[in-house]
């Protein structure tokens, strides 16, 4: 909470409350009543007593019910999930040794051993072993500059108790979350997760009746700052702001002025292909090696398509090199389809790395029982049901005692993953007159994927539309655009929700910047060639993965049944939350929605999403008691 009049610190504890989930380790608390006067810091029921007794900077010196009376113009409230460093000394909110700069934070820096060495000769003195303090310390001695050598994933605000400035600022490629929301009154909320503005004077949950239309119409979120709230927004990932906390610049719609400090910018890769493939396994296996720093039980998704595959392998590599004896634990979901079941995958890296495989089967009454939770933690609509297989993998890895997950996000958009790619490199080969070329890739993609000469040309020809999107236009351009917007942005929304609603952290080894940043980097011809996408990876994991998960060309991932169950015996189920998002959305959500779906249950119309989305919508209005939209 920011404000340049006093206000009550109550609803920062509510909002607090709202996501222990996120943190059920710690609790903790600051109040600056006024930029000129001392912080205050409190704990909570959740605080350890030996952090009360501890004599460290940032110790809470009471109660916050003991403070519920009280004002300020900065407040913060933190939830601790412990992962590194659990003593006491990890307790937040934290600052520097003069109590200038405090912070919460949320998220892993993962080379802080490193960088602690850096600024420990430098002359700063660390009473942790967590990454907390690091980034502290990175930033009072080099500013906004400490954040580019930060490795990891963040979402903190800090306060400059003597400049009187907030600061907040979110990771390179958004993995961890941070939104904003200015009250009534002008007051400044900060938050994880959209929920926790429900605890503030003055809200209102209204839709953005533009965001809610995208959505139903083609399942696009997270795309840019607005959310499905109308006012509510969130920083972009790699962007930062400062405010001043006596004279915030809030504009009428309710912005703060947000800047990017992240672009993502990389230098042309000049070696050969076997350069880039040996440069690939190199940083791949440093990212892991890097993401196995925890003081608590670590685990893997793995769906046995390619990413979670090589992220699983390359752990039982590093824990091999190490000497280390604990077997690791996966965790993967099962689908009902037979189609879409991808157990014998995960049977094939399971016999070769000799993992302990935890499984889970998704079913339409479990997703019935449910679905209130999911969409609550959600914060804003998804758009199918994957999402619950998902959220039911870090439920299981949480019933392990599982606290950390790795998982194989963001390969896809860096390495182009996506069958979108090729049309979009076969696009880039025919405006750059190379015929011949286009030509073998249209018949090796006919070969591989099964997808018609006639099908492959009507594809790469809506590429080639003047009117086409630029960002679409060619393999570089398509893949900046994933990962720094739409598709990326959603799939870290549903897997920072769905593992922090179990209390688990989800790391992305392949969302190392170093990583992004090389693969960004490569020509076209080593992403794709020869109709096989993410190519250069591939070949880096020979005699790492399974042959025949290396060579796998479809793509899955924790799929459920949905088409299945849409006709199934829960088809009336699935038919009444139509009718309820028809009716809660005072039609907006048109009841031709019901017409698509019972020919889509009938079998005479083709499947897809839409259903499920409007389920999904009215499920989060009746969640957050939302406003019927106004129609477009």
């Amino acid at each position: 909470m920011v404000s340049t009049m006093p206000r009550s610190v109550e609803p920062v504890r509510r909002m607090t409350d709202l996501v222990r989930h996120r943190g059920p380790d710690d609790e903790g608390f600051l109040i600056a009543p006024a930029p000129d006067t001392p912080v205050e810091v409190y704990g909570g029921p959740s605080t350890p007593a030996d952090a009360f007794s501890s004599y460290i900077a940032f110790a809470p010196t009471g109660r916050i019910d003991q403070a519920q009376s009280a004002s300020a113009t900065v407040a913060f409230g933190h939830r601790r999930l412990s992962i590194l460093d659990l003593s006491a000394h990890g307790h937040q909110p934290m600052c520097t040794p003069d109590r200038r700069y405090w912070i919460v934070y949320n998220g892993e820096i993962y080379n802080y051993r490193e960088l602690g060495e850096e600024l420990a000769a430098l002359g700063h003195q660390f009473v942790s072993h967590c990454d907390t303090e690091v980034i502290l310390a990175a930033i009072a001695e080099w500013g906004e500059g400490g954040l580019h050598r930060l490795n990891g994933m963040w979402a903190f605000v800090m306060y400059d108790s003597v400049a009187g400035e907030i600061v907040a600022a979110r990771d390179r490629f958004g993995i961890k979350p941070l939104y904003y929301w200015v009250a009534p009154d002008q007051t400044l909320y900060f938050a994880s997760e959209i929920k926790q503005f429900t605890a503030a004077p003055g809200w209102r949950a209204t839709v953005n009746t533009a965001r809610a239309a995208a959505f139903l119409e083609t399942g696009l979120t997270d795309d840019r700052d607005e959310t499905m709230f109308e006012r509510v927004f969130q920083l972009g990932p790699g962007e930062c702001v400062r405010l001043p906390v006596a004279k915030m610049p809030i504009a009428g719609d309710g912005r703060i002025p947000v800047r990017r400090w992240y672009h993502l910018n990389s230098a042309t890769f000049s070696g050969s292909y076997e350069d880039a493939v040996a440069e690939c396994r190199r940083l791949l296996e440093d990212s892991v090696r890097l993401m196995l720093r925890a003081d608590v039980p670590i685990g893997s998704c793995l769906s046995g398509g390619i990413d979670s595959s090589a992220i699983v392998c390359l752990i039982g590599r590093e824990l091999a090199r190490q000497g280390a004896a604990p077997q690791q634990k996966t965790f993967s979901a099962r689908s009902e389809s037979p189609a879409i079941d991808e157990q014998r995958w995960v049977d094939e890296v399971v016999s070769a790395t000799r993992v302990d495989s935890h499984v889970v089967l998704p079913s339409v009454d479990l997703l019935a029982e449910n679905l209130t939770a999911l969409t609550w933690h959600q914060d804003e609509p998804v758009t199918s049901t994957s999402v619950f297989a998902q959220w039911m993998v870090f439920a299981r890895a949480a019933e392990a005692g599982i606290k950390v997950m790795l998982d194989g996000q963001g390969a896809d958009e860096a390495f182009a993953g996506y069958h979108s790619f090729l049309w979009a490199y076969l696009g880039s080969q025919v405006r750059a007159g190379r015929i011949t070329t286009a030509w073998r890739e249209l018949r090796a993609i006919n070969t591989r994927h099964g997808v018609g000469i006639a099908n492959a040309l009507r594809r790469t020809a809506a590429v080639l539309q003047p009117t086409a999107d630029p960002n679409l236009a060619s393999v570089d351009t398509l893949s900046r655009a994933q990962l720094m917007n739409a598709n990326l942005q959603m799939l870290l929304r549903f897997e920072d929700r769905s593992s922090m609603a179990h209390s688990v952290e989800a790391r992305v080894p392949f969302l190392d910047h170093r990583v992004v940043e090389f693969a960004v980097g490569l020509p076209d011809e080593f992403k794709i060639g020869g109709g096989v996408t993410k190519r250069v990876l591939r070949s880096a994991m020979s005699g790492v993965l399974p042959d025949r998960i290396r060579d796998r060309v479809d793509k899955i991932g924790f799929e459920t049944a949905e088409a299945h169950w849409l006709s199934g015996p829960r088809r009336e189920w699935f038919r009444a939350g139509i009718e309820q998002a028809v009716e809660i959305s005072d039609r907006f959500v048109p009841a031709s929605s019901l017409t698509r779906f019972d020919a889509m249950a009938a079998g005479t119309r083709r499947f897809d999403r839409r259903p499920w989305r409007a389920i999904s919508f009215g499920q989060w209005m009746r969640a957050f008691s939302v406003a019927a939209p106004i129609a477009l």
